[in-house]
């Protein structure tokens, strides 16, 4: 559906008969900065719940009830979202009040949507316009930010997502309530969390959300990151490291043309595909930010210099808890986990005189399918260390790794994932083996040997199955 459809549908909106609506919010904001319409979120001033069951049901989509308190309803419409919510307050100006920020705190009556002058008719009593022009978020006041604390994350999110400035009094209510958003429900924190990581400036939006000490309420485990190497990375210790290295990420997803010319375009495909209703790229964001998480508990000065051994397998465990406490679905924190304890690995293989195709094959084997995405997060975190000339130029050691690895992930899969040449039933039947871990010890053997060139054909497979079951 288009941009036109999305006009179409709000024209009949406008027909249907019943209460008076506004269309309010998102909708205006980005019609007035000129950015894709998508959603629609209306003030009825009146039954909501059979305005948007009307709507649905003569447009050929899907009703919702989302909050019958407040009296908020959804009808879906193809791929377009629109949300009838009953007037908050007495009238629209006491709904307005009780918006997040100026620049949302617009609307529009809905038969005014595209007619001639339509802009004339927005209804701002908090200057959000003026605020759009200047590229500035501020709230309508500060009840908002208590009446829902997510807000204070929020004013973040449309920061990173705009490219807008939160001004000195926004955040200073951010400063004086922060501890408030630990009264919003994880799921709500996690999505909006998500959704600013999804933006190409989450790592401005994370070093502002520190300055605010909103970081600290959001993840305790922060606290100690920042204290812990700062004669090594700086003031901020191993936390400015890692923010750094989102920035670093966010810089390689620009560069991906550059740095990967014969496979950035189905790198760039998959690093965006969705998974669990957000970007590839977001939850990576999330590795990246976290990856060191384990070195404040393993931080140990030897001979002058500080080590931190075995940090990636505690950073492991860290962000497994921290996964359940934002409600991250067992996939994800999996994910998560997995990656943070494996971050490592592509450096140390980089710096191995020699990569070998069992290396690469056991990588993919063990990280499956965050593979690729631990690599990218991996190569990021490496060019912090590296100078900018350096990062270009294409031949450090780990980054040539790196891009071995992942050309042969996108151009010679077969490295990565070999063909079966047989299943456990066949096996079992050619060596007379009976059911249990040896048998799936031997097909991953054989794979592995695959990988490596040493087994081209079923008779190949079979000779070294059978050669180890001798062995033994």
């Amino acid at each position: 559906m288009t941009e036109k459809t999305m006009g179409g549908l709000l024209r009949r909106l406008a027909d249907l008969p019943g209460p008076d609506r506004w269309i309010v919010g998102g909708l205006l904001r980005d019609a007035l900065l000129g950015r894709p319409l998508a959603d629609a979120d209306f003030a009825v001033n009146g039954d909501a719940r059979s305005l948007a069951e009307t709507f649905a049901r003569q447009n050929g989509g899907s009703f919702f009830p989302l909050d019958e308190e407040r009296g908020t309803h959804r009808a879906v419409v193809g791929p377009l979202v629109f949300d009838f919510s009953r007037l908050q307050g007495r009238d629209l100006a006491a709904d307005l009040g009780q918006r997040d920020l100026t620049i949302n705190a617009l609307a529009l009556p809905a038969a005014a949507w595209g007619t001639p002058g339509w802009e004339k008719h927005i209804v701002d009593l908090h200057e959000g316009r003026r605020d759009l022009k200047a590229g500035r978020l501020r709230f309508v006041g500060p009840r908002v930010v208590a009446a829902d604390p997510l807000r204070l994350l929020r004013l973040f999110r449309f920061a990173a997502e705009l490219d807008f400035k939160a001004t000195p009094a926004a955040l200073a209510l951010v400063r004086r309530h922060r501890k408030l958003l630990i009264r919003s429900a994880p799921e709500r924190v996690r999505e909006e969390l998500l959704k600013t990581l999804s933006t190409p400036r989450a790592a401005p939006a994370l070093s502002a959300m520190d300055k605010a000490g909103l970081l600290d309420v959001l993840f305790p485990e922060v606290v100690p990151m920042r204290r812990t190497g700062r004669d090594y990375y700086g003031a901020g210790g191993v936390l400015a490291h890692s923010i750094a290295a989102v920035a670093s990420l966010e810089k390689l997803w620009e560069e991906l043309p550059r740095q990967f010319p014969a496979f950035h375009k189905p790198l760039r495909a998959h690093l965006g595909e969705p998974f669990a209703g957000h970007p590839r790229f977001a939850h990576l964001k999330l590795v990246e930010l976290f990856h060191d998480v384990g070195k404040p508990a393993t931080a140990k000065k030897e001979g002058g210099e500080w080590h931190f051994y075995g940090h990636d397998a505690v950073g492991a465990r860290i962000v497994a808890a921290l996964s359940k406490r934002l409600r991250l679905s067992s996939e994800e924190g999996r994910s998560l986990s997995r990656q943070v304890g494996a971050h490592m690995r592509p450096g140390n293989l980089g710096h191995q005189p020699v990569l070998t195709d069992r290396a690469v094959y056991r990588f993919y084997r063990d990280l499956e399918e965050s593979a690729v995405g631990l690599l990218i997060v991996s190569l990021a975190d490496h060019f912090t260390y590296l100078s900018p000339r350096a990062r270009l130029s294409r031949k450090d050691p780990v980054f040539r790794t790196i891009h071995k690895m992942l050309g042969g992930y996108f151009r010679r899969r077969d490295k990565v994932e070999p063909p079966r040449l047989l299943d456990g039933h066949t096996l079992m039947r050619a060596l007379r083996l009976r059911p249990g871990p040896e048998v799936g010890r031997l097909l991953s053997l054989i794979r592995e040997a695959q990988a490596a060139g040493e087994v081209k054909t079923l008779q190949d497979a079979l000779r070294l199955a059978k050669s180890e079951v001798q062995a033994k």
